[in-house]
């Protein structure tokens, strides 16, 4: 199978926060569709309000809903900004009926959390939801996202999910969470496990024993001195804090190949508290449900079982 379309958007930051504004280039494939074009301080300053209002959604303790026009405003207001110029270009580029990835690479933890499931361009769907793009986050602007050359493990895809809720820390709904995780699932090719003690030590050994593709966390986060840590709960429920880079060396070398945080501040934290959780596919974070609060089935399911299928 030939190599899908990829459309690269390239986000960096020029200045000192918060009179910064941001500097971009979109790339298709290896061509150079724009190059050098910056955001007024004025639109920067948007962006920012943005990102900010909207990771702020999911700090009051419920689902995070936003209405449905407010969601529309929001796409076009992203597509205005970042692709509108190019997006001619970018349709004649590629192939009519072909897959194509949209790209957001930058090292900007602001512009990483925009949504940008919702980008709504002219006379379309929210590209989250159509179901001809897939839409990855790279955390790095000066590089560009290595295409896929390696061999997938055959099916199913394997699903390991752990809440953790520490008694000493604020009670979470983790229940609706994987009511909505098992919608998302249902029916498709998917074996399942969780794990019901919230330590560790207990992810390890389940990792071990069920060498999962895809790991989902959900529970509280903290930044500490710059690094992203993930409460699970220690013998006596309480939290117990693992640094993302303990996180990262144990997964670097399991069947994990895509780790989801969902969590207070891992929203927030720098790309160097979390850089690279899983070393060998994607970190994800809370940002990519967007589309009607906490529901994972909307932006990302869809994008990742027909990667699994088609190349099984």
């Amino acid at each position: 199978m030939g190599q899908e379309p990829t459309i690269t958007l390239s986000i960096s930051e020029s200045g000192k926060h918060p009179n910064s504004t941001y500097c971009f280039h979109i790339m298709l494939d290896d061509k150079v569709l724009a190059s050098n074009q910056n955001l007024s301080f004025e639109d920067s300053k948007k962006v920012r309000e943005i990102s900010h209002s909207f990771g702020a959604l999911f700090e009051h303790g419920c689902r995070p809903m936003k209405e449905a026009e407010a969601q529309k405003v929001l796409g076009k207001q992203l597509f205005n900004l970042w692709l509108a110029s190019s997006w001619d270009k970018i349709k004649a580029g590629v192939p009519v009926g072909s897959m194509r990835s949209l790209v957001i690479a930058s090292d900007v933890p602001e512009v990483l959390n925009l949504p940008w499931e919702l980008l709504l361009p002219p006379k379309s769907d929210f590209l989250g939801i159509d179901s001809w793009f897939r839409i990855r986050r790279f955390p790095s602007s000066e590089n560009q996202l290595a295409p896929f050359t390696g061999d997938l493990r055959p099916r199913p895809l394997r699903l390991l999910f752990m809440a953790c809720s520490p008694t000493d820390l604020d009670t979470l709904d983790y229940e609706r969470e994987e009511e909505a995780l098992f919608r998302a699932i249902y029916g498709q090719d998917v074996a399942f496990d969780s794990c019901d003690l919230g330590t560790f030590e207990e992810l390890k050994d389940k990792i071990n024993e069920f060498k999962p593709h895809v790991v989902h966390l959900t529970g509280h986060g903290a930044v500490i001195d710059e690094q992203g840590c993930f409460a699970f709960e220690d013998e006596d429920g309480k939290k117990d804090l693992v640094p993302s880079e303990e996180l990262r060396r144990f997964l670097a070398g399991s069947s994990v190949q895509c780790v989801f945080v969902s969590g207070c501040q891992s929203g927030k934290a720098p790309i160097e508290a979390i850089g690279g959780i899983s070393a060998r596919g994607w970190f994800l974070q809370r940002f990519l449900w967007p589309l009607g609060g906490l529901r994972p089935s909307p932006t990302i399911w869809p994008q990742i079982l027909p990667r699994h299928s088609t190349r099984t």
